[in-house]
């Protein structure tokens, strides 16, 4: 049922004061973080956690911190990288993982592990399955030279596979009951694939999709006349997408356009970005944020602008970067600018960025390396390759880093990572080693029954932490911890003499 009006709240464009300084994080010191998750087979492991609609593995009882296809762009942000500024030890690595993604198939033909936030449990979905294909076609794009022949060719067999095998599961064509981001996505893979490999045998088939989607599901006038939203799903008119998929939206269209300079294909890039950046918001700290979503709720299309992502809105962000080289403006600018710095505001002592904000659980400080290696690509993508971002990248990762939130903690060092709440008020209490696909929640001691975790997952040393009227004290536990804290409350770590200052 379409909705009977399109009033919209007013929203002021004359934004607040932001804070002062930030600036452009660094890159390769979430580069860096993001290799503690990468193992030998070319697997990127991670806890999955959806930090948008709040779930992860644990919450659907699936214990998975394994490989998802949602981390593929970290391919395509190495091979960006390695062409600025080519490095043997980066070559080596993007070849390990353009192998695993290549060969980590299901019987049916579709990418294995696409669960990301549902884990293994989940075995199907178009999304998972079409943004490595883009990714592999980056890569083989951009660094073909590293990849070699062969590979080249290996990524050229396996995107058409799995096209195929997501045109017989999903349907060949756009539909009203489609999800807006999954099929625009599927569009820009085929896009990367031409473009990638030299042909043009999908060009009838993408101008036809991208002009079925214009007319389905996007919508005019949120929030201003310049803009537009997209629709979740056609078959849904009350419900427009999260504003970190826009990229999977953006990208296509820039893609089209530089295909066959057809500007209405700029003209909707356009729009979509501006729904993005006209939808942003000031939070807490005086940070740029990017909304949740609108929903036309009694009569009106209303933003809900939190609980939402912080790291992760990376895709969206380079897809506006993509459009200011084709139509440069000044408003594209200044919003990047501004997401730059709340980035870099918000980038922790680990080099990766606070997940979210307003769960107020663990969907706020658990980083996914998935959605995060999305940022990366964004960084190199605008920002390019300084002197040193190799050795930055492949130097080793130190310490121990804790992420304080609400009412859990975060801790995490090269090989281990745990999920706690605070002393005596018990958190999800989840333990991992980077390089083991399952992870196990820690029972207490007095608990006898088999389900212990395994010793292997338990960090040694772990930090520990406690809540006081007057902030929060390190109870045990390294004493090299650095402390990232979401709370305003003073942090007392342990001295030299093992004990917490006063």
């Amino acid at each position: 049922m379409k909705p009977t009006r399109r009033t919209l709240l007013t929203i002021p464009l004359a934004a607040p004061a932001l804070a002062a300084g930030g600036g452009i994080p660094d890159f390769a010191a979430l580069g860096r973080w993001l290799r503690t998750w990468i193992q030998p087979d070319g697997a990127i492991h991670g806890f999955h956690n959806h930090s948008v609609w709040g779930d992860n593995p644990f919450r659907y009882g699936d214990f998975t911190c394994g490989h998802s296809t949602f981390a593929s762009p970290l391919l395509a942000a190495l091979a960006r990288a390695w062409r600025l500024r080519p490095d043997p030890r980066a070559a080596t690595l993007l070849n390990t993982l353009a192998d695993f993604q290549v060969r980590a198939v299901q019987a049916d033909g579709q990418f294995a592990h696409i669960g990301f936030q549902v884990g293994e449990t989940l075995k199907h979905g178009l999304i998972h399955n079409v943004v490595p294909c883009v990714a592999l076609c980056e890569a083989a794009r951009l660094a073909g030279d590293a990849l070699g022949a062969e590979r080249r060719a290996a990524i050229d067999r396996r995107v058409r596979a799995v096209l195929e095998t997501c045109g017989r599961l999903y349907g060949e064509q756009v539909t009203p009951r489609g999800t807006a981001n999954q099929e625009y996505c599927r569009l820009w893979a085929r896009l990367a694939h031409m473009q990638a490999f030299g042909h043009h045998e999908w060009d009838g088939r993408v101008r036809e999709d991208l002009a079925r989607l214009a007319k389905d599901f996007l919508v005019a006038g949120v929030p201003d006349q310049e803009s537009a939203g997209a629709l979740r799903t056609a078959a849904n008119r009350e419900l427009i997408e999260p504003a970190e998929y826009y990229g999977l939206m953006i990208h296509p269209l820039v893609l089209a356009y530089e295909r066959d300079r057809d500007a209405a294909w700029l003209d909707q890039a356009a729009r979509l970005a501006r729904h993005v950046i006209r939808s942003a918001w000031i939070d807490a700290r005086q940070c740029r944020r990017v909304h949740r979503l609108w929903s036309f709720l009694s009569g009106e299309w209303r933003r809900a602008d939190e609980p939402m992502l912080i790291g992760g809105i990376g895709m969206t962000l380079s897809s506006i970067a993509a459009l200011d080289r084709i139509r440069p403006d000044p408003e594209w600018r200044r919003f990047l600018d501004e997401m730059d710095r709340t980035y870099g505001h918000y980038q922790t002592p680990g080099g990766f960025f606070l997940a979210a904000s307003g769960w107020h659980a663990e969907p706020d400080i658990i980083p996914s390396s998935a959605w995060q290696s999305h940022d990366l690509d964004y960084g190199i993508a605008r920002h390019g390759v300084p002197a040193g971002f190799w050795d930055a990248f492949f130097a080793p990762f130190a310490g121990a880093i804790a992420v304080l939130g609400d009412s859990m903690i975060w801790v995490e060092t090269a090989e281990h990572w745990s999920v706690r709440g605070y002393d005596t008020a018990h958190g999800l209490e989840l333990v991992g080693r980077k390089d083991r696909a399952r992870f196990a929640v820690d029972l207490p001691t007095w608990i006898r029954d088999a389900r212990h975790a395994p010793r292997e997952l338990l960090m040694p040393e772990e930090p520990r932490f406690a809540r006081a009227r007057d902030g929060v004290y390190q109870l045990r536990g390294r004493r090299d911890v650095r402390v990232f804290s979401t709370l305003p409350v003073n942090v007392h770590l342990l001295d030299s003499a093992g004990r917490a200052p006063a």
